[in-house]
């Protein structure tokens, strides 16, 4: 009490046992907030500890997501290569028939234009560069 500067004043019973519960009242108070901290404290690590447990989930679902979207893919192919080798087959082959059979049209037609209308091509191929009117195969014009 010495450091209050208080008149030297006799405490009696009633005094002292208020100071008494002002000490106790602190000490409570004193304890309630170490306890407080302590906690905040705990709060703080265990928030470091869910802070790196997201770090490791985000770079977990990046890898997540690159191995599905290559699981997918291969998946796809696996699935659909034969689907995609018949139809690129198909097409060339159909295109190889339709090229056949128009070569083969265009010759049978050309070789009937020609027994329908015989003509003597030296005299005929004379004529036409003189005139300057061929066909598309450099041959002249069928003048009938």
């Amino acid at each position: 009490m010495d450091g209050f500067n208080l008149p030297n004043t006799p405490i009696n019973a009633q005094t002292a046992k208020k100071i008494h519960r002002a000490n106790q009242e602190l000490d409570a108070v004193k304890l309630v907030m170490m306890n407080n901290i302590k906690n905040v404290l705990n709060r703080g690590e265990k928030l470091d500890v869910l802070n790196h447990r997201i770090d490791m989930l985000e770079s977990g679902a990046g890898e997540f997501q690159v191995n599905a979207r290559k699981a997918r893919n291969q998946a796809y192919w696996s699935k659909n290569k034969w689907s995609i080798s018949y139809t690129i087959f198909l097409t060339l082959f159909g295109m190889l028939l339709f090229f056949l059979t128009y070569d083969l049209m265009m010759n049978t037609l050309d070789q009937r234009t020609r027994m329908a209308h015989p003509v003597d091509h030296d005299h005929e191929t004379w004529n036409h560069e003189a005139n300057g009117t061929y066909g598309a195969n450099g041959t002249a014009w069928n003048s009938m």
